[in-house]
């Protein structure tokens, strides 16, 4: 039998990995520190007047079984992995399929909301309004916007006109979306400053954007945004193991995602950590914005992935591995085209393309609505 071995790489050269307080001075959590970070290899890129920063990273490998694990294929192609074949015979030195190997090779705590904190996106409330997943968009969106811009200043985005531009491609006056519609309303309106279009206590139906607010959403339809899905919406499963290898390492590259999922009915928190509660006990659902991992064996799963939540009184939160495992309906994030130099100038690189999984499966509708 062929196997194939998928060598890990990062998707594009200019990788961001951040590791927080939590993690940055405690040895027993193998956290990074920013020094010890510089030390190994971190240095600065200049992109037209943007700077970002390169990790080092640690080759790993994957052992996959071309027909059985195709999904896994496609997701390290996906994420920039390298796909070669290997020998049948390497199967009893590397295993059966490990994704272990990869995950190895990531730093055991990666922590963005230093960043988000740094660049002025503190958290916002979506109060008595179901726009979780407006908010979840919206967050990304600035988050790529301003690190596209190298020093993370820009203005906040309106939610308000993100949701207006989802209803209108939609032909609905919904409050709430799904993150596809609410990506086609980017992608057809674009989406203005938090101040031409500000957020409002309550959803006003025929609430419509003015011509300012208009104009300058449309001058933001130039940048070079794109979504790609991890996992397509899917209300009957959670993560998978490729799912989960594909979050981290997006988070290790220094993205957000946006994830969906069916939410307790009763949160319960010990130490601001969700805990796990039973399938009957869950709705369909609410989105946060990932913004990290820790790996944690006292953890159901071995490890939480940190997120910032804009319901409730809680501004973020952490959340154990196999809680998403269990209840997370997808997965997405966004980037932008980012220029490399050539000899004769700068140009845009058309990798990776603008993709995803979903895609793939002909299905990729993705909630949520709370």
């Amino acid at each position: 039998m062929q196997h194939i071995l998928v060598h890990s790489r990062p998707f594009w050269n200019g990788s961001l990995v951040h590791v927080n307080r939590d993690c940055e001075h405690d040895p027993q959590r193998g956290g990074v520190s920013a020094s010890a970070a510089n030390i190994s290899g971190e240095r600065q890129l200049a992109a037209t007047k943007h700077e970002f920063v390169q990790s080092t990273l640690v080759p790993a490998k994957i052992l996959l079984r071309p027909k059985r694990d195709l999904f896994a294929v496609l997701v390290a192609l996906l994420f920039g992995f390298q796909v070669s074949a290997g020998a049948a015979g390497e199967s009893a030195e590397l295993g059966e399929l490990s994704l272990v190997s990869a995950a190895a090779s990531f730093p055991e705590c990666v922590d963005l909301r230093p960043v988000f904190a740094k660049w002025g996106l503190t958290a916002r409330r979506q109060g008595e309004r179901p726009t979780c997943s407006v908010f979840v968009v919206a967050g990304a969106l600035e988050y790529a916007s301003a690190r596209r811009q190298g020093q993370g200043q820009g203005p906040r985005l309106s939610v308000e006109f993100l949701n207006w531009a989802a209803n209108r491609m939609c032909g609905e006056t919904n409050d709430g979306s799904f993150f596809s519609d609410l990506w086609r309303g980017y992608k057809s309106y674009g989406v203005c400053a938090e101040e031409a279009m500000p957020y409002q206590a309550r959803l006003a139906p025929n609430h419509a954007p003015s011509a300012d607010a208009l104009a300058d959403a449309k001058n933001r339809l130039a940048l070079p945004m794109r979504l790609h899905w991890i996992k397509e919406w899917n209300v009957n499963t959670g993560l998978t193991d490729e799912h989960l290898v594909a979050i981290k390492n997006t988070l290790r590259n220094g993205w957000p995602v946006c994830g969906g999922f069916r939410w307790p009915k009763q949160a319960q928190w010990v130490d601001d950590v969700l805990q796990m509660c039973a399938a009957d006990q869950v709705y369909d659902g609410h989105s946060v914005l990932i913004v990290g991992y820790r790996q944690d064996t006292t953890q159901p799963g071995g490890g939480v992935f940190i997120f910032l939540n804009t319901s409730g009184s809680r501004h973020e939160g952490y959340m154990p591995y196999a809680y998403a495992q269990a209840f997370m309906n997808d997965a997405a994030w966004v980037d932008y085209e980012a220029p490399r130099q050539s000899q004769t100038g700068w140009f845009r690189s058309r990798e990776p393309q603008e993709s995803s999984i979903a895609h793939l499966s002909g299905n990729h509708r993705a909630a949520t609505r709370n």
